[in-house]
């Protein structure tokens, strides 16, 4: 089966079109990344749209940090909500 991933550019296309609603962080462990998550922010809501985490990152549950870390900054931010668009 295929696996997609988001390129870069897209990535870059998001943040532009989005104009600084649009969050890509990336969790490291070291010099290597484990993890990351791209989020969208409205009004009062952060949307979780896209996340990644490397076999090293399941080991060590870098991704679940990340995803508390995330939501605790949103809410300190002002945001009201945290959607997992489904997830």
């Amino acid at each position: 089966s295929k696996i997609w991933t988001i390129k870069i550019d897209e990535l870059m296309d998001i943040k532009k079109i989005l104009k600084g609603r649009a969050k890509f962080l990336i969790g490291y462990i070291g010099q290597k990344p484990q993890s990351g998550i791209l989020i969208i922010e409205t009004e009062n809501t952060a949307n979780y749209l896209h996340s990644f985490t490397t076999n090293e990152g399941r080991q060590t549950g870098a991704h679940f940090k990340m995803v508390w870390e995330v939501m605790m900054s949103e809410k300190k931010s002002g945001m009201r909500y945290f959607d997992f668009e489904g997830i």
